[in-house]
């Protein structure tokens, strides 16, 4: 497959919200009988099969009357053909298929036919409903396999148009699933003369996962009940997107050593492709995950590898004869064992995530000063590679793309960075800047399109965008808090549509009601970005809620979104969420307006819709104010969560020793509780906190009899985690990790649940001395480690918390402690942090 990247061509009623071109009916029932047939060529892909099926299957829900498939059109004239795919007929009529952008469509009125017709693949890969059944069957292990983007792409384009065309006569698919359906039910059916073209906008368009949902992952709270009650499988979210016309298409942008199996394939032959670290050893072990395979940048044999991959992929090579690992290969049969990593003429060359810098002697001089924003702190050894990539692919396959995001520590340009090659495409994925709830701040959001407009302009074709629309993912802290921003959502995208054609959405998943309506506005943005958004808000209430209860249900999310968007300009912590917005006072608000709209509703076919808002959307919220209430609310009122971190009084020597003047008065002394059930501790651990202008000093003491028993091995030794928000923004933070053998790890978390940064360095100094009944950490950390980290808030505190793990703790409550009375659970809750103030 190939991209075409020229503009695709929109017709008028693509981009007014399902406004056909008005002309005389034609009828497809009357007075109860049947005056049309669909016609499905006798030898048609299986995609228009699978459209004639699905056309026949909602117009008898419609209607209650079975509307004939046949081959050939009627002869009748009184009676409608719907001919779908191409055909002679369709190209007498004008529609040349070859000519329509791919998963676009033709739909067409001439005399008594109407033609609807896109590009369709053939073959046993394209059977959707062989396809369908194997998923509903499919164990969670077999679903990876299944749901591979590779075994995906082909085309479809005479199926989304039937559903454009079903669109037409009412039906709506808000969310997967028979209840997420809304379909007219009517006597008489007929539909007016046609003639629309529509063609995407963006040319690869994913919204939300397709793949199976693994419910037993730790990075959402999953409510079984409502999936179940919603009938949501992976078969029936498949089916839906493809009725939103997701992309039959695929841009690589994955990260490629992992991918591709580098470290299993070279780690032991060639350790020389693996970035040397800082600490002189090369980054794979594929024993070790402490190690994760990234790659020398420098080296000329890592993008001939590269190279020669992406070759045997084109030839129609096996992975396997490239050495790339059973499994990945088994995942991608369809491919011939490559990965998604390579799709037709691209292929990603993406570093791994959490980025390791190389720092051998042809890499280290790429790398800037350590003081550098972070967010370029490695573009120069990251985009260097690309460029050379791109111009030895340009040397050996002239019509070869490959692409690489605009990630993490590399997400702007360097300074003078040069124009890049015409066959690489940029992805952007900016850490802040790729979340719409941090967009409300219109600083930012300038920020995001002054990078758009920067990273175009050293780019030869249009970019891709990788967002991530994830509130609640791995931020268990944000429990029932919606983030519905529509308009939000539709100014951006129509700004991202000027200067890209490939976009990507990751998407919160821990509810369907929750997330329904915003994966629904975005699935028709992708497509048609200039969409009016108001139409399809409007369009929604009353095809779902009803005509009677709309305005109602209008008036809930319009303040649910107004309060959405103070929540991103102010970076609204959990107690504001709960204590400002979404207080008992909103919610008991909301619930009343749900009765309302309920009464209205009453009777009708849109009141089973009206309860599954009140079970399922504002259920989850006052589940969330619930939780807050009992871990939070009660906790805060009982017990401060904040200390003063003092001056330190003359000079502090790290010895483990705490036995500086300095350590006196007037230092700060905090004590530590369990995260089960909040209670002490059987081996207490107190903690003692000073500063000086350049420094922050911490000195722990771990009571334990066993001291000098404990293990040193590595990841068995008990340990320390300091958590420091030095923006106080509940969200981005700073992890240092001590264990008793005197190990460092230091983590930065860019926040919006991204995994950390290990290449983030605290430079912490540090010394452990331990006794018969205790071990005592002393800590002095500089402050320029942190952005912002030497500005003296007097009256702005720091998130902070302090954790220790005891690996055999007399009572298994204790294994984790931590300083905050506010969390429970994971340390990794910025939000539930307490507070440190700098003071005189």
């Amino acid at each position: 497959m190939k991209w075409n990247w020229k503009p695709a061509l929109l017709s008028l009623a693509s981009l007014v919200l399902f406004t056909p071109v008005c002309y005389p009916q034609h009828a497809i029932v009357k007075d109860g009988k049947v005056s049309a047939v669909i016609v499905v060529p006798d030898k048609a892909p299986e995609p228009v099969k699978f459209a004639g099926d699905e056309l026949a299957f909602f117009l008898e829900k419609m209607t209650g009357q079975k509307i004939p498939i046949v081959n050939t059109a009627s002869e009748n004239k009184d009676t409608l053909s719907i001919m779908l795919g191409e055909s002679p007929e369709a190209e007498k009529a004008g529609i040349k298929v070859s000519e329509i952008a791919r998963d676009g469509y033709i739909i067409k009125s001439v005399g008594n036919k109407i033609f609807i017709a896109g590009k369709d693949s053939s073959g046993e890969n394209a059977d959707i409903r062989k396809k369908l059944n194997e998923v509903s069957k499919a164990s969670f292990m077999r679903l990876k396999i299944l749901m591979s983007p590779t075994n995906w792409l082909f085309e479809r384009g005479t199926l989304y148009g039937t559903y454009r065309f079903l669109e037409e006569l009412g039906v709506r698919w808000f969310f997967p699933g028979e209840k997420g359906s809304v379909i007219p039910s009517v006597k008489d059916l007929a539909v007016k003369n046609l003639n629309i073209r529509e063609e995407p906008h963006f040319l690869s368009r994913h919204i939300g996962s397709t793949s199976a949902i693994n419910f037993k992952s730790k990075e959402g709270k999953f409510d079984l009940e409502e999936f179940k009650e919603l009938g949501y499988t992976t078969a029936s979210n498949m089916l839906w997107s493809m009725r939103q016309r997701i992309s039959s298409g695929w841009i690589p942008l994955n990260h490629l050593p992992p991918s591709m199996g580098w470290d299993e394939r070279f780690g032991k032959s060639h350790p020389e492709y693996f970035a040397l670290l800082e600490n002189g050893k090369r980054d794979v072990d594929p024993d070790n995950r402490q190690y994760r395979s990234h790659q020398c940048y420098a080296n000329p044999d890592v993008i001939k590898e590269i190279i020669e991959d992406i070759a045997a992929y084109r030839r129609g090579d096996t992975a396997a004869s490239r050495g790339v690992p059973e499994r990945i290969t088994e995942r991608n049969m369809q491919a011939k064992g490559w990965p998604s990593t390579f799709n037709g003429n691209i292929a990603s060359v993406l570093p791994h995530d959490s980025f390791r810098a190389c720092y051998c002697e042809k890499c280290k001089p790429l790398l800037p000063p350590t003081d550098t924003e972070r967010l370029l702190l490695h573009s120069k050894q990251v985009w260097t590679f690309v460029d050379k990539c791109g111009r030895e692919l340009q040397k050996k396959m002239p019509d070869q793309k490959i692409t690489c995001l605009a990630y993490s520590s590399y997400s702007f340009p360097y300074e003078n960075m040069p124009k890049l090659p015409e066959n690489v495409i940029v992805g952007l994925c900016p850490g802040t800047y790729n979340k719409p709830f941090n967009l409300v701040d219109e600083a930012n959001y300038q920020k995001l399109m002054g990078l758009i407009k920067t990273w175009r302009s050293i780019s030869s074709s249009p970019l891709a965008y990788w967002l991530h629309y994830l509130y609640r993912f791995r931020q268990p802290q944000r429990y029932g808090i919606p983030m519905h921003l529509p308009h939000l959502v539709s100014r951006e995208w129509k700004d991202l549509a000027k200067d890209g054609k490939w976009i990507y959405v990751q998407e919160d998943q821990d509810s369907i009601m929750f997330e329904h309506l915003n994966r629904y506005i975005m699935t028709r943005l992708s497509y048609s970005p200039d969409t009016d958004v108001d139409a399809l808000l409007n369009d929604y209430y009353q095809k779902f809620y009803g005509p009677k209860a709309a305005p109602v249900m209008k008036k809930i999310f319009d303040d649910i979104e107004k309060k959405c968007m103070e929540i991103g300009r102010t970076n609204a912590g959990r107690i504001d969420v709960w204590e400002k917005y979404f207080n008992p006072d909103t919610l008991k608000n909301y619930a009343s307006l749900t009765d309302e709209a309920l009464k209205l509703a009453s009777g009708t076919e849109y009141e089973k819709n009206v309860k599954l808002f009140s079970k399922y959307y504002l259920g989850l919220m006052r589940k969330g104010y619930a939780d807050y209430d009992h871990n939070v609310k009660k906790v805060l009122d009982k017990k401060g969560a904040q200390v003063c971190i003092c001056a330190a009084r003359g000079p502090v020597k790290i010895d483990g020793m705490l036995d500086d003047a300095a350590w006196g008065k007037p230092t700060r002394t905090v004590t530590m509780r369990n995260n089960v059930d909040g209670k002490k501790t059987a081996w207490p651990t107190e903690v003692k906190l000073l500063r000086s202008p350049d420094k922050l000093y911490f000195g722990f003491t771990c009571y334990d009899p066993e001291t000098m028993k404990r293990s040193l091995t590595e990841g068995e030794a008990d340990s320390i985690e300091i958590f420091l928000d030095p923006s106080h923004s509940h969200d981005t933070y700073y992890q240092i990790q001590v264990d008793m053998a005197g190990r460092v790890t230091d983590t930065f978390y860019e926040g919006g649940g991204e995994l950390g940064q290990e290449a983030w360095n605290s430079n912490a100094e540090v010394a452990i001395k331990k006794y018969d009944d205790r071990w005592v950490l002393e800590i002095a950390i500089p402050r320029s480690s942190f952005s912002n980290g030497l500005v003296h808030p007097t009256a702005h505190p720091w998130g902070a918390n302090f954790c220790r793990t005891i690996r055999n703790a007399p009572d298994a409550k204790d294994r984790f402690s931590c300083w905050s009375p506010l969390l429970f659970g994971r340390f990794h809750q910025p939000d539930m942090f307490a507070h440190i103030y700098f003071t005189n």
